[in-house]
């Protein structure tokens, strides 16, 4: 499969500026350098553009690397396009491509993200709760790391014990993710196992028919509790918020450059992005209980 088509989520208005296209989870969902441009030209014009790359092997980061190419060589720099990065060796390749801009992703913004944490039962003041509003984005070390990149800005899931950072002190800007959330992911996938004769299930990298693409699966406790359902496709376990949830972590955002990401599906690979809040806030409300 060469890879997503914008017009697999439309975009939801005027307001959203900027499209995502890729996978933060699986480098065997990267889309083809065709597939990539024909999305990327579409769009010039119109909206800026994304493109969001996951964890990879040696082979995926040669992928990676001719992406990179492909779009550098399509992009002005003041045209702000951007390369979501959920691997340091792909930090590494973007860094090389000046016209490019990095953006760290969710997989590298460390935090709890805990569906079954109570978060009725926290204390707002208690200094254990701030350490879990917390992600690795706070330490001054990683943030100079993150400068040495070039790195300004950083992507976020909504968590259920919310968010307290001040990203404008940091001189990062935040973007959010929502309705869904990442709770773990991994290098085995069990969508690849199914029809695999038994010795080779779970197998690292094992060939696939990209099956996530098609399917997910709901996922419960063995104690039905309707907050602390899961939804799993491919190699990753994703929640979608509550409504409450998601207005409580973009009201803690309090930052001029904040950034709002939705999808129409947990693993879907076509998003919008705005950075007027008001039209996320509607969104939200229209489509998220």
């Amino acid at each position: 499969m060469s890879g997503p088509r914008l017009d697999e989520f439309a975009r939801p208005g005027d307001a959203w500026s900027r499209a995502y296209l890729g996978s933060d989870f699986c480098q065997t969902l990267l889309p083809a350098p065709s597939a990539m441009l024909e999305a990327f030209a579409e769009l010039r014009g119109r909206a800026a553009f994304t493109l969001v790359t996951p964890p990879v092997n040696d082979a995926g980061l040669h992928r990676v690397g001719l992406l990179l190419d492909s779009l550098s060589a399509e992009t002005a720099p003041e045209a702000a396009t951007e390369v979501v990065v959920n691997d340091w060796g792909v930090l590494g390749l973007v860094r090389a491509h000046p016209s490019l801009t990095p953006v760290l992703g969710r997989l590298l913004t460390r935090m709890l993200r805990d569906p079954r944490l109570p978060a009725e039962r926290l204390d707002a003041e208690a200094s254990s709760t701030r350490a879990l509003q917390q992600s690795s984005v706070t330490s001054p070390p990683f943030q100079g790391l993150l400068r040495s990149f070039g790195v300004r800005r950083v992507e976020l899931d909504p968590v259920v014990q919310g968010l307290a950072m001040d990203f404008d002190a940091m001189g990062l800007a935040p973007t959010l993710h929502a309705p869904f959330g990442y709770v773990t992911t991994g290098r085995v996938c069990l969508f690849a196992a199914m029809g695999q004769a038994e010795e080779h299930r779970f197998e690292v990298g094992a060939p696939c028919r990209q099956e996530c693409r098609r399917f997910a699966a709901r996922m419960t406790d063995a104690a039905p509790s309707p907050d602390a359902a899961l939804i799993t496709a491919g190699n990753t376990v994703m929640q979608r918020h509550e409504r409450s949830v998601i207005t409580r972590v973009l009201d803690a955002l309090a930052s001029r450059d904040a950034r709002v990401v939705v999808r129409d599906a947990p693993f879907g690979e076509v998003a919008w992005a705005t950075e007027h809040l008001p039209a996320a806030t509607r969104w939200i409300e229209e489509h998220v209980s």
